[in-house]
């Protein structure tokens, strides 16, 4: 399965690199900021049929065809994570894969085309760029980290999102950011960034990433610390000592 995973997700990313920095058609889908391109599709269709001829029994949630849930085993596609980047020229975005079993993440790959990085882990196996392992940073203290912040648009409320920022202040951090959550969590899988904060997104901005990050030693939880889980609309990963750390301020301001 991870030949196949990685051959479906180098074949969207193809996909998208043709499509990058040419003329297309962009369509707004719930909110001026929620953009979807033929590209996105293109990509999404070529994933989607690919598995329905490969594994048919299994489920599939993709971001822009809806989902057809089947049981306990199904994919988590986001054909192109980091669209507006895409749209405006940017090389910030990828495509993300990830294969659950049982209601698990098992099996998880980002592909950024534009760079051709692979990133991929499997559960219990460790996680890869490119075949080489990595892993997170050393890194034991909050002050000047640098922590990728990435906040649902009209979703998170105002509330939250100043909590965040406070413990991001109070601590001087860096925050960094490429407009793609897959792409961010990969940054901290190895080693880039040291944290990623990310609050009202979907399944398929975090599934493949998370195993990706707990693989490469990532501790990966909610905003209470429980354990990321595929339907979780939150996450926070750092490596254990500064997860613990960012864990104690979320809780002391009671996010």
């Amino acid at each position: 399965m991870e030949r196949f995973i990685k051959n479906l997700a180098r074949g969207a990313g193809a996909i998208l690199r043709d499509g990058f920095r040419t003329e297309f058609k962009i369509s707004q889908k719930k909110a001026s900021y929620d953009l979807v391109t033929e590209y996105d599709l293109a990509s999404e269709q070529f994933i989607v049929d690919r598995l329905r001829k490969k594994y048919p029994q299994h489920g599939i949630i993709a971001e822009e065809t809806g989902h057809r849930f089947k049981g306990r085993d199904f994919w988590l596609i986001d054909p192109m994570d980091g669209t507006i980047p895409f749209c405006r020229g940017l090389a910030g975005f990828c495509v993300s894969i990830a294969f659950a079993k049982a209601g698990k993440i098992k099996l998880g790959a980002v592909y950024d085309p534009v760079a051709d990085e692979m990133f991929f882990a499997e559960w219990g196996r460790g996680a890869t760029l490119n075949v080489r392992g990595i892993s997170v940073s050393k890194q034991a203290e909050l002050q000047y980290r640098e922590v990728s912040l990435l906040l649902g648009s009209a979703e998170t409320p105002p509330v939250v999102r100043r909590k965040i920022f406070d413990v991001v202040a109070q601590y001087s951090m860096w925050p960094l950011g490429v407009g793609s959550a897959a792409l961010c969590c990969r940054n901290v899988a190895c080693g880039r960034y040291d944290i990623v904060i990310s609050k009202s997104l979907f399944p398929w901005d975090y599934a493949a990433a998370s195993v990706i990050l707990k693989e490469a030693g990532a501790n990966v939880s909610d905003f209470k610390g429980r354990p990321f889980r595929w339907n979780f609309d939150e996450l926070v990963a750092a490596n254990p000592v500064l997860h613990t750390k960012i864990m104690k301020e979320f809780h002391s301001k009671k996010l």
